[in-house]
């Protein structure tokens, strides 16, 4: 072929010639699964992105692989089917087919469906800014692309270790999702069809279960999302009064070792604050009690409004500067609750 002499390569090179696939750990198989505990913290916990903890209850509650994940849409997705709503497997990333040249249909487990409701409402308008359509990508990339194996791959791993979990495959999702159902009772044929499709004889790839038969074996897996997983987010002293007047803040705050900008300018973190009441008096003014407090605001606003996600809210004056702590006002419009 180098040589334009052959359109083809003349070797055919079947299981007889290539050999055994095995593993080249042969311990590392029977530990490639998750357990109900894990799978259920990785649906759950708030430390996971959102967008994540969606992908990992698609392989680990509906045993889909990874390629099945990016390439579902919004149409695949049947909520009107009863008496669990259908997931139809019909493209792997951005080829009009799965892996095996099959589609197969997916009853949705409770779990996943209330996953997949809250995503569609909330998280996927947020991730791409706009009401997704039947043909969006149910689980696009950050970048609204198909997303990438060997990305998900990484962040898997990252996700693990910010969970104290040992290091697993995202295949393993769906080795568990199989595990899970045959420990919790599902027919072995029967989820067979789910996972992969029927093969063997002809009797069996003739055979097509009714859906009610296919939604009772995967209803019998025990998965739920934990209740307790929300992390809460972290405080920002902000007043939530139900007048609206501007207030003056005294913080104190303690620099952290890790410099930002330079050797005087350090991130901060806010350690306790209390507030002093000033209705309708500008920090800085003639009439502000700390009219000193003019210097460097915009450099305070940028630190401040970045670590705290709160730039359109607060406003911070450097008063003096210690050589553990700093004090300063931070003026904050009230927020009408």
């Amino acid at each position: 072929m180098i040589e334009e002499i052959l359109d083809a390569t003349p070797c055919v090179l079947g299981k007889t010639q290539l050999g055994k696939k095995e593993d080249k750990n042969p311990e590392w198989r029977a530990q490639a699964i998750f357990t109900r505990d894990e799978l259920e913290m990785l649906i759950s916990t708030e430390e996971v992105p959102w967008d994540r903890r969606v992908s990992y209850a698609l392989q680990g509650i509906a045993g889909l692989r990874h390629g099945e994940v990016a390439g579902l849409c919004w149409r695949h997705l049947d909520t009107s089917a009863k008496p669990l709503a259908r997931l139809v497997v019909a493209r792997s990333y951005g080829r009009a087919s799965t892996k095996t040249s099959r589609t197969r249909e997916v009853p949705v487990h409770p779990t996943l469906a209330a996953i997949l409701d809250a995503w569609k409402l909330g998280g996927w308008v947020e991730l791409m800014g706009r009401q997704p359509t039947p043909d969006d990508a149910l689980l696009p990339s950050r970048e609204g692309r198909i997303r990438s194996r060997h990305h998900s791959r990484n962040k898997l791993l990252e996700d693990l270790a910010r969970l104290g979990l040992r290091h697993r495959r995202g295949h393993d999702l769906r080795r568990t999702f199989v595990t899970l159902c045959r420990v919790d009772g599902a027919r072995k044929d029967i989820l067979e069809m789910i996972s992969h499709n029927p093969r063997g004889n002809i009797v069996d790839i003739y055979t097509s279960m009714p859906w009610p038969s296919l939604c009772e074996e995967v209803a019998k897996l025990k998965v739920e999302r934990r209740k307790g997983a929300v992390i809460p987010p972290p405080e920002n002293p902000q007043v939530r009064e139900k007048t609206s007047a501007l207030t003056t803040v005294l913080t104190t705050v303690t620099p952290p070792a890790l410099s930002l900008v330079s050797k005087s300018w350090k991130s901060h973190a806010i350690s306790r604050a209390t507030f002093v009441e000033a209705p309708g008096v500008e920090p800085g003014s003639g009439s502000a009690p700390l009219m000193l407090l003019r210097a460097c605001p915009a450099i305070w606003f940028s630190l401040l409004g970045w670590l705290t996600g709160g730039a359109s809210q607060h406003l911070a004056f450097p008063v003096s500067y210690g050589r553990a702590r700093r004090l300063c006002a931070i003026a904050s419009p009230r927020v009408n609750r």
